[in-house]
């Protein structure tokens, strides 16, 4: 009975062993990321042009935003040219992802970088909007936020495409619709737009 107390005490050690001296392998401070709240893809001379919005948080409940503009080959090339940015993005917290229609025109290549990449979030809204700059030139602190607040309202359920759905619509050759978002006089108007193939 003694061996059997004894025999119970040395395994329950060593589970506590195990869990004390693993540790976070890839733990970051929060404070050394620069967490993504929208990305604009845009594609013109054979280069992506990516607008990255980043959100700081002020206090609880309110944050800013920056802009970090990059342009590459490809997307790994764009985001390979950040290296002397001093944070780590964050992709995890991505709320919306916004397409020209000439990044549509390479809408394969975009499906397959963000479902190769895991550190990216993939229930964020996606969106097409006709110029890059546009969008933040929209007077709202963080645009990504902001936008998904709004489709998450009942009246625009209909235009709240998250990848997902995006993704299984498109390898089921269904046709793809996409909010296509406009601005005029500080106010956002949606319309639903019909994606074309490759």
């Amino acid at each position: 009975m003694l061996e059997s107390k004894d025999k119970m005490k040395k395994i329950i050690f060593f589970i506590l062993i195990i869990f004390l001296l693993t540790g976070c392998k890839h733990y970051q401070e929060i404070n050394t990321l620069d967490i993504v709240s929208s990305v604009v893809i845009d594609y013109k001379n054979n280069y992506y042009h990516l607008i990255i919005e980043t959100k700081t948080m002020v206090d609880d409940d309110e944050a800013s935003s920056s802009l970090i503009e990059t342009s590459g080959r490809s997307i790994e090339h764009a985001l390979s040219r950040l290296e002397t940015h001093s944070k780590t993005l964050y992709f995890a917290n991505l709320d919306v992802l916004l397409l020209t229609p000439d990044a549509l025109k390479k809408i394969d290549y975009i499906i397959n970088y963000i479902n190769y990449h895991y550190h990216i979030n993939i229930n964020f809204n996606m969106a097409l909007i006709n110029d890059s700059y546009e969008v933040f030139e929209y007077n709202q602190e963080v645009f990504g936020k902001h936008f998904k607040a709004i489709l998450e309202k009942p009246d625009n359920q209909k235009y709240n495409i998250l990848y997902p759905r995006f993704l299984n619509d498109y390898f089921s050759k269904r046709i793809l619709m996409l909010p296509r978002i406009s601005f005029k006089d500080e106010k956002i108007s949606l319309t639903l737009v019909e994606v074309p193939y490759e």
